[in-house]
Formats: C-alpha cells, structure tokens, sequence
C-alpha cells in the first residue's frame, strides 16, 4: 500500500511507465504515464505512505469504471493489494473551460449552452447510476483535441478530500450552473481552485450573469438563477433538471479543436464541497475620483492587433537600428551590453540619475484601465498612492487574471501620475516587484484621456528597477505608466515611480 519511493520510470502492474510528475496534493500524485502494452498515454494517480483514504478513492474509481458515458473519463484500472496502490484513467488533451475562458473570454451564449448542456447530460446520467462527481470548477471540464466534452474526476476528486454525499443531486446541479455562470460572463461564483476573477457579491448572492455581461439570454439567466437559488427563481435541484432545462435553449456547436492546451491537466487541489450557496468576497466599488476608465484606442500599443503586419515591420525596424547603433558604438571602442535598448537604462550601481537631474513632485497618482464590456478591476483604486509614498515594501496591484493577456477581460491598466503642472520628462525610475514578461509603456500628455496621452516609450520584460526615458520635446502635466501585458504572475504590481526631469 504506497510504501515504496516513487519516481519517473517506475512501473505499475508490469506495464504503466512513469513519464512525468504532473501535480502532486492531497496526499496523491498525478502522472503521465505509458501503458506499454497497449502503447498509449494514460494517467496515474498514485497515493503517498500516509494518505488514509487509498482505499476509497480506489473503490470510486472501480465504480466509475463502470459508466460508458463517452463525455467522462473513462477509468481503466484501479488496485490496492499490492505494494503501490493506484487508479489508472483516461489520458485527456485538450483545453480546460478555465483555459478557454482566459485565453479568448466568455463563450457567446449558444456555444455555453452548448458545452454545458453536454456536461450536464452526463453527470446526469452518472446519477442514475448512482455516482456523483461533487467537486466540479472550470478546470473538471474540457474541450478535447478531439472536439468532445470531456469532465474529469467523477468520483475519485470526492473521495480524494472525503466530500458529503447528503445532497449530492443539489451539489452537482449548483456546481454545473457556476460552470455555465463562467463560461457566460468570465467569472467564478462557485468554490474550489480556479483563477477565473470572482463574481462579486450584494447582499449574499451574485449577479444574474446578464447582469455582468449585457446579452446573455434571458432563458440562460433564469437557468442558472434557479439551480443557483437566485432572485426567487423556482429551484432546480437535479443535473437531470438541469440537462432538461438546457435542452430547450438554443445551442451552436462550438468550433473544431484549435491547438494544444498550454499546459497538461492541472493538479488537485483541496476545496469544499460544492453543496451550499457559493460564498464570494463582496467587492466595493472605488472612489470615482481614485480609478478611471480610459476611453478607447485601439491603435495605441495593442498587445495582440487584428493586423499584425505593421508590428513585424516595426520590429524589423528596431532590430536593424540596433544593429547600426551597435556597429556605431563598436567603431568608438566600446560595445553595447546584450540585450540593451538604447532608450531604456536597467538601473542599479552603475546606472543611477545624473547628478544635473531634477526629481519631480508627484501631486496625485490614480488606478486606471481599459477594460472590455461587463468588467472592471476593483483592485487598482485601492493603493495608487503607494507607487510614491518612498517605501518598497508597498506597492499599488491589480487584481490577479488567469493569461498574459488579463484574461481578455483588459485591454491595459495602470497608474496616472498627474504632476501639478506640465513638466519636461528626461526619465521615469519604475520598481516592478516580482517576476519578468510585462510590457510597460511610458505615455504623456495634457488630459487624462488615452487619446491625448501620447506613447513615449516602453520596455518588455519589464521587471525589477527600470528606467524608460521621457523626451524633450514632449511636455505634459499627467504620465501613465501603462500595462499592456502583466508579469509573469498575471497580476500587474508597481512599488514605487520616480520622475526626473524639468519643471514648470
């Protein structure tokens, strides 16, 4: 029973070969692995020395097994009498609910309806049988390469982390209509590990999705506000209600498999049963005066243009200036460290303001953004005073997003810096806590709206002290430092701004 040390190229039963170690919690760890003689991917889920609940998972897995509903994951093998217990099941690639979400936003209507009416059919059918999964999030649900539906875990997540069953039929109904909830409006109302943004909350329950996303159906608001127990909806209590319910709403196929997931099935990770009313953290809106939402412009340092032409070009361009600018510095003896920018300084020892610089007063910094329909950031108004307080050990954040791209829920965010008065910018110091991959851009202007903040300059990846430099033929009373991409860590974070230049 889990006794022996297990690493990758252990083999199980004589035929399942560890390949690699997918997510490890809970007391087990998820694999990668090859079934040798039928020559396929599997997964195995293998238990540590002192996990006492081996002996159930097992057992759920074994009555798992016996559904042939092709949109669950099929178990292939599950034992506990020898010296390593184990559950062998179906390899899935493919693209989780949360994946699809993060990368291209919420699902057009007809596609979720869709998706989860599919899902909704099969963990109905696995009531019949008298199975329940209990432990469903955005990333329990998957678009196969395959172009299937296909949810993982039926049984075994319950069994791994000892959920009641007491109202089983209740949990899986609520947890299938928070699904649907993310896949309509981009936000999470349910329990359980997801990195989805959170559905805000008023009173103890979450907005009709409409609400969040104007255009969502009406049939689709009143199915998800009856198996959520909202605005006094008649109830639906059963996955098979809700199978039937979706069945009558029109659906649209969603599209052929695009690509690989970026990355393999994701761990699990301990969460309460999914049972009662969905707690979520009451956001309250911030101070008009502290955030703003910029107008639009779509051709100002767009991350992922529709035309993407014009950003080759440009690149082109820069790396051929570099390369003259190099072939210059070279001819008088010295040459450029790796990877410079000429018009950005990474700052530290060597590289500190000029004696002749003169430190700008910061009068007044606020949050801003430019978010897509239905969504804002309640997290940057809180602390925009941090980026010039003087202390590194505070800083002003956004909320965390699930992609690079804010989870197709931002086009850019930000602090705006409004000086007091128009100011000549030599330079701009920025401290950007954490990891690398941010794209951080310098702009200027008279107003505060994007449109007259003109593009000055920008750095990728942004991380640590760096220094983008103003111009002088540019003057203006109101900066933005302006993420178009956060860092690695998908949450944009900045402690303190410094500006140096000439004043008045």
């Amino acid at each position: 029973m889990s006794t022996s040390i297990i690493e990758p190229g252990t083999r199980l039963a004589g035929r399942y070969r560890l390949e690699e170690r997918v997510s490890v919690s809970n007391g087990s760890t998820l694999w990668k692995a090859i079934d040798e003689i039928l020559a396929r991917a599997v997964s195995v889920r293998t238990f540590a020395p002192d996990f006492t609940r081996t002996a159930e998972v097992v057992t759920a897995a074994r009555s798992a097994s016996r559904l042939n509903d092709p949109r669950l994951t099929q178990v292939f093998d599950a034992d506990d009498s020898g010296e390593l217990a184990y559950v062998v099941s179906e390899w899935v690639n493919g693209e989780t609910l949360e994946q699809m979400i993060a990368r291209r936003g919420p699902l057009e209507p007809g596609r979720a309806a869709a998706l989860l009416g599919e899902a909704a059919e099969a963990i109905a059918a696995a009531h019949l049988a008298g199975l329940a999964h209990l432990c469903l999030t955005p990333r329990s649900l998957y678009w196969t390469t395959g172009s299937t539906v296909k949810i993982l875990g039926l049984g075994v997540d319950a069994a791994l982390r000892e959920v009641d069953r007491s109202q089983a039929a209740l949990a899986d109904t609520q947890g299938l209509a928070c699904l649907l909830y993310a896949a309509l409006t981009g936000h999470w109302a349910g329990v359980g590990l997801c990195d989805l943004p959170e559905a805000p909350e008023k009173d103890g329950q979450v907005p009709a999705p409409g609400r969040l996303r104007p255009g969502v159906p009406q049939a689709l608001d009143m199915i998800v506000c009856g198996a959520l127990g909202l605005q006094g909806v008649a109830r639906t209590t059963s996955p098979g209600d809700l199978a039937e319910a979706l069945s009558q709403v029109p659906r649209v196929p969603l599209p052929l498999f695009s690509g690989p997931a970026p990355s393999p099935p994701p761990s699990v990770i301990s969460r309460p049963a999914a049972h009662a009313a969905p707690p979520v953290r009451p956001v309250p809106p911030p101070p008009p005066d502290r955030t703003r939402a910029l107008p639009s412009r779509a051709d100002d340092y767009d991350d992922e243009p529709r035309n993407k032409k014009p950003l080759f070009i440009a690149a082109a361009c820069v790396a051929a200036l570099v390369v003259v600018i190099g072939g210059w510095q070279l001819s008088q003896g010295s040459a450029p460290s790796k990877g410079t920018n000429p018009n950005i300084i990474k700052t530290g020892a060597s590289a500190s303001p000029a004696a002749t610089d003169t430190t700008l007063q910061i009068a007044s910094a606020t949050g801003v953004e430019e978010a897509y329909p239905g969504h804002h950031d309640t997290t940057i108004g809180k602390s925009p005073g941090n980026v010039f307080d003087g202390d590194t050990s505070t800083s002003w954040v956004s909320q965390h997003y699930t992609s690079p791209n804010f989870g197709l829920f931002e086009k850019g965010l930000g602090i705006l810096l409004d000086m007091g008065k128009p100011v000549s910018v030599d330079h701009v110091v920025v401290t950007i806590p954490g990891t690398g991959g941010a794209t951080l851009s310098l702009r200027i202007g008279t107003s505060t709206a994007l449109s007259s903040l003109r593009a000055i300059n920008h750095v990728t990846p942004a991380t640590g002290t760096v220094t983008l430099r103003g111009r002088s033929d540019v003057r203006g009373q109101y900066l933005l430092l302006w993420f178009t991409k956060p860092p690695a860590g998908f949450k944009a974070e900045i402690s303190e701004i410094a500006v140096y230049g000439t004043p008045g």
